[in-house]
């Protein structure tokens, strides 16, 4: 249960925990983390990737704790947010019911959460879930709309967005993975925590700041077709030289204002 104390830790920090649509990314990541063993721990090793080489066995330690079920993060939020850290949960490839979940802080205090839960099919041939993300970011910059803004327009605003639905795949032949999505987006903008840029608000007229401060409610579609290229019907026993492979796809994406039709 140390991955449920730490997770709580990170989340300590978040502000405006009670909205719906943080209750609704909280509760992914419950379902997702809590019903995990100590078992699922026990992953392959990744030392025998590193055989050879002078790393100290703390070093090991650290690379293998990134192929764990529960696992560190690294990575970002959104450009320019910084480095982020946080904590990770990936349910073991050889289950059907899965439960995946992220959260992560990064350096300028942005955060994201993130949560799916869904059921693979038992030959690996399909996928569909539920999920749910939620991003803060306190301050992104704005300078204005067009060709002539200038850095002395310099401002900038939090943007809190939310989304969740569904999505899936289903794979007919093995090389070819067909899947899609359809979600409901929420974004929230709002002034902005820079100590030394100004607050949108106070840099522009509300009146010509795209979307002012609404809460609009957009519905967003995606079909995706992706081809792996060259197969390899069984990783485990590949040769070397077939480690590298590529993924190719199509995606048609398409978004709709849910308020205004």
């Amino acid at each position: 249960m140390s991955a449920i104390r730490t997770l709580r830790h990170l989340l300590t920090g978040i502000r405006r925990a009670s909205d719906t649509g943080m209750k609704v990314i909280i509760l992914f990541l419950f379902v997702a983390l809590l019903p995990f063993s100590a078992d699922a721990q026990n992953g392959q090793s990744a030392a025998g990737d590193f055989e050879g080489l002078p790393i100290p066995s703390w070093g090991i330690a650290i690379i293998d704790s990134f192929d764990k079920p529960v696992h560190p993060v690294v990575g970002g939020v959104v450009s320019g947010g910084g480095l982020g850290v946080g904590i990770g949960y990936t349910s073991p490839p050889d289950e059907k019911l899965y439960r995946n979940a992220e959260a992560l802080v990064s350096l300028r205090r942005y955060w994201s959460l993130e949560g799916e839960v869904g059921r693979r099919s038992e030959n690996k041939r399909s996928q569909i879930g539920v999920f749910a993300v939620a991003r803060n970011m306190n301050r992104l910059d704005y300078f204005g709309i067009g060709p002539d803004t200038v850095e002395d327009d310099r401002s900038n605003f939090r943007l809190r967005d939310t989304a969740f639905g569904t999505r899936g795949w289903y794979s007919p032949v093995a090389p070819l993975r067909l899947g899609g999505s359809a979600s409901i987006y929420v974004p929230d903008l709002g002034p902005g925590a820079s100590d030394t840029v100004p607050s949108i608000e106070d840099a522009f007229p509300v009146s010509t700041i795209p979307g002012g401060f609404s809460h609009p409610v957009f519905g967003r579609y995606r079909g995706v077709a992706e081809l792996i290229y060259p197969f390899i019907s069984d990783p485990d026993v590949a040769a070397e030289s077939d480690s590298y492979r590529g993924a190719y796809q199509v995606a048609v994406e398409a978004a709709q204002d849910v308020d205004d039709g």
